[in-house]
């Protein structure tokens, strides 16, 4: 699905359906490069994702090696103000996350799993979008794709031992188990950094777990090839 935010910005939120093989296929280049013509982008780039909060600033066309950049690089967000060059995350229970600044002409993708979140990864980049270009954060709009919500993210006890105190509140227990609340906690960081609430949209944000139209890696039973979707966001 194409989200058109406006004359200068879009978004593409994959599913199962437009995720037609594993990102370990050898044969995913192949469909990234068809992805970049369908989209009509003179770039398609994506890092290879560790889970952290660290990521690339693509700021010249000199950066970019090939039309199509496969995790030549390790992080989990990307920004960009170079139009044309679409910057992607895959997701597949993870939240990806999209950050457009329309004044400045900049986005950035995010690749926003617990770890990532609790590092901080959406605050992280928010800095680089005050620090880099001096942005009035009161001008920036986030959107949420989907993701595993609440009424299906259990999780264990690593990452009950690596909660800090702030996110407790996004914890719900129900039945013996526990749930993050994972769009919850990074919205809440979002906000405590700046960003309305209203110029932040999670109407894309459904539940990858319950909608059995979204890859999810949770509820996949081959975890060594599983599928995963993919979010891209470009300027014109």
């Amino acid at each position: 699905m194409i989200v058109t935010l406006d004359e200068r910005c879009s978004i593409f939120f994959g599913d199962k359906s437009t995720s037609p093989i594993s990102h370990k296929s050898a044969q995913h280049k192949n469909f990234c490069e068809d992805l970049r013509q369908q989209l009509g982008l003179s770039h398609l780039v994506r890092q290879y994702q560790v889970h952290k909060a660290d990521g690339w600033n693509i700021e010249s066309m000199s950066q970019l090696t090939s039309p199509v950049m496969l995790e030549e690089r390790e992080g989990d967000f990307l920004i960009t103000n170079q139009p044309g060059v679409g910057i992607a995350v895959l997701t597949a229970d993870c939240l990806p996350i999209i950050f457009y600044a329309p004044q400045h002409h900049l986005v950035a993708a995010a690749h926003a799993g617990w770890r990532g979140s609790i590092a901080g990864i959406a605050v992280k980049v928010l800095a680089s979008f005050t620090e880099q270009y001096g942005l009035d954060l009161s001008q920036v709009q986030v959107h949420f794709g989907p993701a595993a919500r609440a009424c299906c993210y259990e999780v264990q006890q690593d990452f009950l031992d690596a909660l800090p105190l702030d996110a407790e509140p996004f914890i719900v227990s129900r039945g013996g188990k526990y749930f993050f609340d994972n769009s919850l906690f990074n919205k809440q960081q979002l906000i405590s950094f700046g960003i309305l609430p209203e110029n932040i949209n999670d109407h894309y944000n459904l539940c990858t777990m319950c909608n059995h139209q979204f890859c999810s890696y949770r509820r996949s039973t081959e975890k060594q090839e599983f599928k995963a979707q993919t979010t891209v966001v470009w300027l014109r």
